[in-house]
C-alpha cells in the first residue's frame, strides 16, 4: 500500500480508489436527551385526625309497657263421675208399686178361652183374664203398711174405672167380677183411664207406676195409632207399660210399640198361658228409682 495512503487518516474507513481521499463528514446522530417532566405529585391534604375521644352514646332506656294482667275467667267446674259401689238390692218385699189392671171387655172376650183340655168347667176368655189378674194380685204386697196398690179398668166402646188405686183386696176382687162386656175395643180409652188414675192423688210418689193392658182384638173405633200415641204419653209421664195379646186376631205391631220395651210385650196364644204371664210380670216390675240406688 502506498505511503500516502497510510498517512491519510480515514475516518470511518471511507476512502476512494483514485487515491484522493474524499472526506464526507457523516453527521453523528447526537441524541439530545428530551426530559419529559414527570407528573407533579400534588401533596394530598393532610388530614388532621381529631383526637377528641369518642364517647359511647348514652343509651336511651325505653320503659317497657306495664302489662295489666287480664282477669282469667273462672272455669266452670266439670262434673266428675266416680265409680259407686252400692250394697243395695231391690227385693220383692221392698218394692212398692201402683198397678192399673186394664182388661178388654169387648164382646169377643165372651168366646171360649180355648183351654177345654184343662180340668174344670169351660170358661170364657174374660174369665181367664180375671183369673190371671187375681193371680197377679196374689203376688203383690197389698197387706203391708203403705204397701202396693192396684186399680181395675174395663174398656170396650169407652173405659170404666171399676176400682181406683187401693190396697183393699176384696174391693179389687169385686171390681174384676163386675166387668161387663160390650161392643167395640177402644184400647186408647183404656190407656187414658189408667194413666189418669196413676197420675191422681191416690198414686204414691215412692211407688213404681205400672199399666198392664190385655186385649184379644184390634183397636176400634179409634185406630191403633191413637192407642200408640196415648201409650207414648203415659211412658213419657214415667209409667211402665206392659201389653198382653190374647189369641191370634191381634195388631201385634201396635201392642209392641205401646209397650215400654220388647220384654214388656207378652203374647198368650191361648188363655191357658195368661196366669203364668201375669205372674212373670209381677216379678219383672222394677223397683222405683226414687226409692233405690241413690234416688231418694
Amino acid at each position: 500500500m502506498p505511503d500516502q495512503l497510510r498517512r491519510v487518516s480515514l475516518p470511518n474507513d471511507v476512502f476512494t480508489f483514485n487515491l484522493i481521499p474524499t472526506y464526507t463528514p457523516i453527521p453523528s446522530n447526537t441524541q439530545t436527551p428530551t426530559t419529559t417532566p414527570s407528573a407533579t405529585t400534588t401533596p394530598s391534604a393532610t388530614t388532621t385526625a381529631s383526637l377528641t375521644p369518642m364517647r359511647s352514646p348514652t343509651p336511651t332506656v325505653t320503659p317497657s309497657p306495664t302489662v295489666t294482667p287480664r282477669p282469667s275467667a273462672t272455669p266452670t267446674p266439670a262434673p266428675l263421675y266416680l265409680p259407686l259401689l252400692l250394697h243395695e238390692r231391690c227385693l220383692p218385699e221392698q218394692r212398692r208399686v201402683d198397678v192399673a189392671l186394664v182388661l178388654d171387655a169387648s164382646l169377643s172376650m165372651l168366646e171360649p178361652a180355648g183351654d177345654a183340655g184343662l180340668p174344670g168347667p169351660a170358661r170364657s176368655k174374660l174369665d181367664a183374664a180375671r183369673g190371671a189378674a187375681l193371680a197377679f194380685l196374689d203376688a203383690l204386697h197389698l197387706d203391708a203398711e203403705r204397701g202396693d196398690q192396684a186399680a181395675v179398668i174395663g174398656f170396650n166402646s169407652s173405659a170404666t174405672l171399676l176400682s181406683p188405686l187401693t190396697a183393699d183386696r176384696p174391693a179389687l176382687d169385686a171390681a174384676l167380677a163386675a166387668i161387663a162386656p160390650a161392643a167395640q175395643t177402644c184400647i186408647a180409652c183404656g190407656v187414658d183411664a189408667a194413666a189418669a188414675e196413676l197420675a191422681s192423688a191416690r198414686h204414691r210418689a215412692d211407688h213404681a207406676a205400672v199399666l198392664i193392658l190385655l186385649t184379644d182384638g184390634r183397636s176400634n173405633p179409634q185406630p191403633a195409632a191413637e192407642a200408640v200415641a196415648r201409650a207414648a204419653m203415659a211412658k213419657a209421664a214415667g209409667i211402665r207399660v206392659y201389653t198382653v195379646g190374647l189369641g191370634a186376631d191381634l195388631d201385634e205391631a201396635a201392642l209392641r210399640e205401646m209397650a215400654s220395651g220388647p220384654e214388656a210385650y207378652r203374647h198368650a196364644p191361648s188363655a191357658a198361658e195368661l196366669a203364668g204371664i201375669y205372674r212373670g210380670i209381677a216379678v219383672d216390675i222394677p223397683c222405683p228409682g226414687a226409692a233405690f240406688w241413690g234416688g231418694r
